[in-house]
C-alpha cells in the first residue's frame, strides 16, 4: 500500500477533516454527538476518516469546477503566463535568455500557448526524473489553501444563515462567521504565494539541469 502523500493530505484529507469537525461542533452547540451512542473509538475513527476523505473529495471536485471561471478572478488561480512575465521579466538574467530559447523552438505564435507548452513539457520532465519534490510541495500547500478557500466559501453560507437564526442565544455563529472570512482573504494570499513559488522552483529546476546544455 502506498503512503499518503502531502498532495492527498493537504488537498482531500485535511479540508474534509476540518469540514467534518465543524459538522461534529454543530450536532454538539444542539446537543447531539456521537458520544451519545456506545460506540467504540475504532468505529469513530473510521467514521471521521470516511467522511473526512468524502467530503474533502467533494470539496476539491467545487473548487475544480470554480477554478477558471472564477478562482481565476480571485488571484486563486493565476494563469502560469502572468506569473511568468512577473517572474521573468529581465531578459538579461541567463534563465530568461535560457527560457526564451526554449519558447523560440515551439512552433506556436500565441505566446501565452507557448509557455503553457513549455511548462508542461517541463513539469512531466521533471516528474518522471524524480526531480520536482521542491515545485510539488509547494503545490501540495497551493491546492490546500485554494481547497481551504471553498471550504470556508460553504461554511460562508452555513453560518450567515446560523447567525441570523440564532444570533440571539448563540453569537458563536456570529464570531465563527467574522473568523471564516478572515480565514478566506489569507487563503488567498497564502495560495498565491505558493502557486507562484511552485512556478518558481520549477523553472528554476529545469533550468539548473540544462543550463549547461548546447
Amino acid at each position: 500500500m502506498e503512503k499518503i502523500s502531502l498532495y492527498d493530505l493537504l488537498s482531500i484529507l485535511l479540508p474534509g477533516a476540518i469540514f467534518t469537525l465543524f459538522i461534529e461542533f454543530l450536532f454538539f452547540q444542539f446537543n447531539w454527538h456521537i458520544d451519545n451512542y456506545e460506540v467504540n473509538e475504532y468505529f469513530k475513527l473510521t467514521i471521521f476518516l470516511s467522511s473526512s476523505i468524502f467530503f474533502g473529495s467533494i470539496i476539491n471536485i467545487i473548487t475544480r469546477a470554480l477554478l477558471d471561471k472564477y478562482y481565476s478572478k480571485t488571484w486563486l488561480y493565476e494563469p502560469i503566463p502572468d506569473i511568468y512575465k512577473k517572474l521573468y521579466s529581465d531578459e538579461n538574467l541567463p534563465i530568461v535568455k535560457f527560457l526564451t530559447k526554449k519558447l523560440n523552438e515551439i512552433e506556436d505564435n500565441n505566446f501565452n500557448n507557448k509557455i503553457e507548452s513549455l511548462w508542461d513539457e517541463i513539469y512531466f520532465e521533471l516528474e518522471s526524473n524524480n526531480k520536482i519534490k521542491v515545485a510539488k510541495d509547494f503545490q501540495s500547500f497551493y491546492f490546500f489553501f485554494r481547497n481551504f478557500f471553498t471550504l470556508g466559501l460553504l461554511l460562508l453560507f452555513v453560518l450567515i444563515v446560523l447567525t441570523i437564526v440564532w444570533y440571539n442565544t448563540k453569537h458563536v455563529f456570529a464570531y465563527l462567521l467574522g473568523f471564516d472570512v478572515i480565514m478566506m482573504i489569507l487563503s488567498i494570499i497564502s495560495a498565491k504565494w505558493n502557486r507562484k513559488q511552485m512556478v518558481k522552483r520549477l523553472f528554476w529546476t529545469y533550468y539548473s539541469l540544462h543550463k549547461n546544455e548546447n
